[in-house]
């Protein structure tokens, strides 16, 4: 009697698992919006600083930016490798005419080349010009005289405590006969009226006196309005009745 045997062979086939792990990119957090500089900074100045920090654990390694011409900076905090401090540049030639804005392009980089990005946007702020205080009344000189002298004392600031220059811009009627000069024991701008002038009150009763005062970012300007006023005869008094 024949007897069949039948032999099952089993091949197994092992299929590694494979896990993919997803990274993310550095994210950014408590950027100042919008950041501000003057156009007159001339010294290095931290303008804001902020946090860069990546979801998977890996450290922030640099952070660089476009968008400039060399005025700004970004640096690691040396102690908190998370914060990264955003600095205006000594000399930087901001000026708000040219350019009253900058939107910088940041990058930051992980240890694992991941990159994040974000656009920071900085306002320049303008410098004021000198302000001048307008004067409250008229002023009122004699047309006889001769002799030079100070008529006023304008009122000039500067709110940024820039170093400024007064001068008389015009008169209406055009006349040579005022000046202003820096007085250097008040330490104060004072308008003159020249020595000799030739003041008539018959021909030019009254003259109005532009003063401008500017620093290197702008200028002000404000009228002094002068009365000429008549000289008058002269008179007589306690003179009695009737001489006999």
């Amino acid at each position: 009697m024949a007897i069949n045997r039948i032999f099952y062979i089993f091949i197994l086939t092992y299929f590694p698992k494979i896990s993919i792990v997803q990274t993310t990119v550095p994210v950014f957090s408590n950027i100042s919006v919008p950041i501000q500089v003057r156009e007159d900074a001339t010294t290095e100045t931290l303008l804001d600083s902020f946090n860069v920090i990546d979801p998977d654990g890996s450290d922030v390694t640099s952070c660089t930016h476009s968008g400039d011409s060399g005025e700004f900076d970004i640096r690691q905090n040396i102690a908190d490798n998370t914060l990264f401090e955003l600095y205006v540049l000594t000399g930087g030639g901001i000026e708000y005419d040219t350019l009253p804005s900058f939107t910088l392009s940041v990058s930051c980089t992980d240890t694992q080349s991941e990159i994040g990005t974000t656009n920071i946007l900085i306002d320049v702020i303008p410098n004021q010009p000198p302000s001048v205080t307008p004067a409250t009344s008229p002023i009122s000189v004699n047309e006889n005289i001769d002799v030079q002298t100070q008529l006023y004392t304008p009122n000039v600031s500067d709110v940024e405590n820039d170093p400024f220059v007064c001068d008389v811009k015009y008169s209406n009627p055009t006349s040579s006969i005022f000046d202003m000069w820096w007085n250097s024991t008040a330490l104060e701008y004072q308008l003159y009226l020249k020595s000799n002038p030739g003041l008539s009150f018959s021909t030019t009763p009254t003259y109005t006196v532009t003063i401008e005062c500017w620093d290197d970012f702008g200028s002000s300007t404000s009228d002094i309005v002068v009365f000429i006023t008549p000289n008058s005869a002269p008179t007589f008094t306690n003179l009695p009745g009737n001489i006999k």
